[in-house]
């Protein structure tokens, strides 16, 4: 996809979202705190993917070992608190998506998986210590993180999508 449509594509979730300055910098301060416990959150989404007898019958036929792709996961959690949510972040939501699309990942499988994520973060951050208001600021900031990516990869596999109908009826 071209780089001006996922800037579009970005800015315009992000103005959506109210995802500014704010939320980056809170996402960075939580960081160190949330990092350690990144292995113990996609341990707990890799058990509920596996409760799932028909993603578990796709993710067989993917060429990724588990141990691979709970690196993939880990790396990927780690970059929604280190990430500059600029034009290089969404291109990495939109190959992930081509990723997932190639392996016959359906996207619903997609939202299921990072709505299991925003919950066991949710969790850990409802057991911090700290001010009420302060610990829903980043919660707030996360979830945001969340579904700004959540969105951009949902809006890639439309735009997969598309792009092979126009390749389709070009070969018409």
């Amino acid at each position: 996809m071209e780089r001006g449509k996922l800037n579009f594509m970005l800015n315009e979730v992000k103005l959506f979202l109210n995802f500014n300055d704010r939320d980056l910098v809170r996402l960075k301060r939580i960081h160190p705190t949330i990092k350690p416990l990144i292995p113990q959150i996609v341990g707990f989404v890799i058990k509920r993917i596996g409760a799932n007898p028909k993603l578990v019958s796709v993710i067989e036929n993917y060429p990724i070992p588990v141990e691979a792709a709970r690196t993939v996961f880990e790396n990927w959690l780690d970059q929604i608190f280190t990430s500059k949510y600029d034009a290089d972040f969404a291109r990495r939501a939109y190959e992930i998506a081509v990723a997932h699309e190639k392996a016959g990942i359906n996207p619903k499988y997609v939202t299921m998986a990072m709505g299991t994520f925003i919950l066991a973060i949710d969790f850990i951050v409802s057991k911090m210590v700290g001010q009420k208001d302060t610990l829903y600021a980043f919660s707030l900031s996360i979830k945001k993180a969340m579904l700004l990516n959540l969105t951009l990869m949902t809006q890639s596999y439309e735009e997969i999508k598309r792009d092979r109908i126009i390749q389709t009826l070009e070969h018409v």
